[in-house]
């Protein structure tokens, strides 16, 4: 659980060090992160979940579908026009 405690706040520099983990991961690695981030019934920083969103790899963006939280206009604007 130490993953968690560190990232449990969300600050600028966790924020950049998330996407850099994020974005230097293949696939299964981004899936990895993510489950680690919302494990426990935690939710992952808005920033991180809009990057799995829109992720160029279907696995990635199948996962956040099934397993993410907190999708709601409220956090993604526009959203609730559709």
């Amino acid at each position: 659980m130490p993953f968690l405690s560190r990232y449990a706040t969300h600050d600028v520099y966790i924020l950049e060090e998330l996407r850099r983990l994020y974005q230097s991961s293949d696939a299964n690695g981004r899936i990895h992160l993510l489950k680690k981030l919302y494990r426990n019934r935690r939710i992952a920083p808005f920033e991180i979940a809009l990057l799995a969103v829109e992720d160029p790899n279907v696995d990635v963006r199948q996962w956040i579908a099934r397993h993410g939280a907190c999708f709601s206009g409220r956090y993604w604007p526009g959203l609730s026009e559709r």
